[in-house]
């Protein structure tokens, strides 16, 4: 019987970024360009509402949430969220099983699926956000224990509810090694991240913290820089999944054989 490999999780995350470059990468970078054009077009709206508040209102600041232009760009964000994160996670299962992922498959599965797993991830956040802040621990073990959740959605055409039991299902007996590899990933991706915002931006990073102080450059920098790491952090989601299955299962789920043969 199969044990949880934390180096079959990178080795194989490494092999669907490298393998799906092609078409999940083509699939980030497009999403990355439309929504930083989007960003781009709504930036002096939103500028707008926050200079024409009073400075010596205490709650100044706080302006650009009530313009429209913001709220439109949020909806927006979750829309182009949602296709990139399914149209991602459907390319890289698909490539694990078959050996293929095309760009327009993606797309296709990213509009088809975005809304459950935009439903998911709210209900995700509703539940971590309060034990994260109640009680630190449990978050960490509810984010573990879900953590195959949306692959399981993506993957295995599953509803919401049934991918976190899904998720909770293939993580049992495995949650510890599970917690371990996403540890290590946080803390190489934080380090990464805030060492390339800081190298374009010195100490300034309300320029990336706030949509309207980004400017073209950094836009444009952003670009690729958010490509590259949305294919490594879905690659290793989808690689963790998979494991699961290959340690709970043997292998090749049978969900999965449905969804691709």
């Amino acid at each position: 019987m199969e044990s949880y490999s934390i180096g079959r999780v990178f080795s194989r995350a490494f092999t669907l970024a490298r393998g799906t470059l092609g078409s999940v990468g083509l699939l980030l970078f497009v999403v990355h360009v439309v929504s930083m054009a989007i960003q781009w077009f709504f930036q002096r709206s939103m500028m707008a509402s926050v200079t024409a508040a009073d400075p010596k209102d205490p709650l100044a600041a706080l302006s650009i949430f009530s313009s429209g232009w913001y709220w439109a760009l949020m909806l927006v964000s979750i829309v182009m969220s949602g296709v990139s994160f399914a149209g991602s996670i459907h390319g890289m299962l698909k490539f694990a099983d078959t050996g293929q992922s095309s760009f327009a498959d993606c797309l296709s599965a990213g509009f088809a699926k975005f809304l459950p797993l935009v439903g998911l991830m709210i209900l995700w956040y509703l539940a971590l956000i309060p034990a994260f802040i109640l009680l630190f621990i449990p978050g960490l073990i509810l984010s573990t224990m879900w953590s195959a959740a949306i692959p399981a959605l993506v993957g295995e055409n599953l509803g919401v509810f049934a991918s976190f039991g899904r998720s909770r299902e293939l993580t049992r007996g495995m949650r510890l090694s599970i917690f371990g590899t996403w540890f290590l990933v946080m803390v190489v991706f934080y380090i990464v991240v805030f060492g390339v915002i800081l190298s374009l931006l010195g100490t300034n990073l309300s320029q990336f913290a706030m949509p309207t102080n980004q400017t073209p450059l950094l836009m444009a920098v952003m670009v690729p820089v958010g490509m590259l790491l949305g294919l490594a952090m879905n690659a290793l989601l989808t690689s963790v999944y998979l494991e699961t299955v290959l340690v709970k299962e043997g292998g090749r789920s049978a969900h999965l054989v449905d969804v691709f043969d």
